[in-house]
């Protein structure tokens, strides 16, 4: 749509007719141009799973109006969701919960979430923290 716009402004304007309308036309086709570019880095950021860069795209495509109503909602919630991801995992590093960590990564495996590696390392760290008390208390036990 905005091709055809941009080669008919493209053709009318060297001729200098109608250049106040013509103003208009061209402040227009710039909004639609911007809202396009909202709409494809949109969709391009939902397949990044990345909360950040989905919000940026979220906020800059409610400011250049896009109409996509059903790319906006699966965009909000799947940043729902990892915001909601992310807070779980927090909460068990804080507590030191292995279980819950174990299971907020596989939750973002599930989830098609990239797990960082450091959150990789935590995990195992953990799991050979927790292995080694264990180890411990089964030795304590055993005098």
């Amino acid at each position: 749509y905005t091709d055809r716009v941009s080669t008919t402004l493209a053709r009318i304007e060297p001729s200098g007719v109608c250049q106040a309308q013509l103003r208009y036309a061209r402040d227009a086709l710039i909004a639609l141009e911007r809202r396009d570019t909202a709409h494809a880095e949109l969709k391009k950021a939902v397949g990044t799973c990345s909360a950040e860069t989905i919000q940026r795209a979220i906020e800059k495509a409610c400011n250049d109006d896009v109409s996509d109503q059903a790319l906006c909602d699966t965009s909000r919630g799947l940043l729902h969701r990892l915001l909601t991801l992310r807070l779980t995992l927090s909460k068990a590093v804080e507590a030191m919960d292995l279980e819950r960590l174990f299971k907020a990564v596989e939750d973002c495996k599930k989830e098609d979430v990239s797990v960082s590696p450091k959150d990789h390392k935590m995990l195992t760290d953990l799991q050979e923290e927790e292995y080694r008390r264990l180890e411990r208390h089964l030795k304590q036990a055993k005098r």
